[in-house]
């Protein structure tokens, strides 16, 4: 768990207890919250919000704001986990790994 602070709002930085990451992916997604934090106010509560980095994937985090400010990081789906549906076909994402 961590806490940073955001205009007069204190947050909690928190990730499900499911979510195996390494400490330079918790480092990234730590650091992502210098970039994301002013627009942080802009959620309501139980809204969602995903980052898509370079080397982790998308991560996908949940606003709670009742009783206190909370991020929590829900999970992280690697680029091999994406899929496009096109009409009644479901595809791998056209990624790095599978072009």
């Amino acid at each position: 768990m961590y806490r940073f602070s955001i205009a007069s709002n204190d947050w909690v930085l928190r990730f499900t207890a499911n979510l195996e990451l390494d400490d330079d992916e918790r480092e990234t997604i730590i650091q992502s919250m210098m970039y994301i934090g002013p627009k942080l106010g802009g959620f309501s509560h139980g809204d969602s919000f995903i980052i898509f980095d370079e080397n982790m994937g998308v991560i996908v985090f949940l606003v709670e704001k009742i009783p206190a400010f909370i991020l929590t990081v829900l999970t992280v789906v690697s680029e091999d986990a994406w899929f496009v549906k096109r009409n009644s076909t479901i595809d791998p994402y056209p990624n790095k790994g599978n072009k």
